[in-house]
């Protein structure tokens, strides 16, 4: 009561297009991209056959890969249950674009040319760990990381400092620590780019390696 107001306790709240939700594990989230992706590819499938291939890839990406794109930093290492469901998702529009729906999901990536979700998440987290160590993003973003002096010449390069964690549950899975952490795993050619515009390039044949989060474990 404040002011003679009433303030609910909420389970959830919508702020600028993200659900975020008590125990900030963004399941609700996450459930409503793909309900959102499912609603796309339904509208897909209807017209895949009538169109050529990379014409129906474009659509694909557009209108279905897409729904997946709006902050994904902030729910990328959410519940591991949620992102199966993401894969799932994913697989099945994968096999209506390619008119195979008995085709595992790593023959479906390889054909397409494509990567799971979580490697192209991954790969938008190095692209802000690039623009933040080069100081390329807002300002209050260059605080967020600190460079980790070696007194020694090692064969990695450009480290950083892994960020004193105070719980397991949000600090294993911020931006901070594990954005620090696969920078670090990340191969000096791709670290030392002059460009962000050849960063961007490079990135997209990286697939995550070394990724120890709890999707990939």
């Amino acid at each position: 009561d404040i002011d003679g107001n009433i303030i609910k306790a909420s389970k959830s709240v919508k702020l600028l297009g993200l659900r975020i939700d008590q125990k900030l594990n963004f399941d609700l989230h996450i459930k409503g991209l793909c309900k959102t992706a499912t609603r796309n590819i339904n509208a897909l499938r209807i017209i895949f056959h009538l169109i050529p291939y990379d014409n129906g890839k474009i659509l694909f990406s557009t209108f279905f890969e897409s729904s997946f794109g709006y902050c994904p930093l902030l729910w990328m290492f959410s519940n591991k249950g949620s992102n199966n469901e993401l894969r799932k998702i994913h697989k099945r529009g994968l096999r209506l674009l390619t008119d195979k729906p008995k085709a595992t999901y790593d023959e479906l990536l390889d054909e397409t040319g494509s990567v799971t979700m979580h490697t192209r998440n991954l790969q938008l987290l190095m692209v802000e760990m690039y623009k933040t160590t080069h100081k390329l993003n807002p300002q209050f973003m260059w605080d967020l990381l600190e460079k980790k002096d070696t007194e020694h010449d090692l064969r990695v390069n450009n480290l950083l400092k892994l960020p004193t964690i105070k719980t397991k549950t949000h600090g294993l899975r911020s931006f901070t620590f594990r954005g620090s952490i696969m920078w670090n795993y990340l191969p000096n050619e791709l670290k030392n780019c002059k460009t962000l515009k050849i960063f961007k390039k490079k990135i997209k044949g990286w697939r995550g390696e070394k990724c120890k989060c709890k999707l990939c474990v």
